[in-house]
């Protein structure tokens, strides 16, 4: 990422943008791609670091899967219901879950 530039955006700018003030690394065409950080120090290392966090980031979204389920028009009570995933892992690979604790039918 190296068209990154830090930029100071001021607490006046930053009212205006709606965002908090502070040091971010922008693109030429203006997008914010860091920040807010507190120095330009912590700006210039946060646009050294990009690579590796964009590389992590894609290799963590090329390994996410999504499970559906839609209850029966039987269960559409209304009320909540309570969701519980197990998982097996027989490779003993290490694994993350992310789901919510239940969900309320439509």
């Amino acid at each position: 990422m190296k068209d990154l530039t830090p930029r100071l955006i001021e607490e006046s700018e930053s009212k205006k943008l709606g965002i908090p003030h502070g040091w971010y690394g922008t693109r030429v065409s203006g997008t914010f791609m860091t920040g807010p950080c507190a120095s330009l120090d912590e700006c210039l290392e946060a646009i050294r670091l990009l690579p590796e966090v964009a590389a992590k980031l894609a290799t963590a979204i090329n390994n996410l899967y999504v499970i559906g389920y839609r209850a029966p028009e039987s269960f559409l009570s209304g009320k909540w219901r309570r969701v519980k995933i197990r998982l097996e892992n027989p490779s003993g690979a290490r694994l993350r879950v992310a789901t919510r604790s239940g969900y309320f039918p439509d």
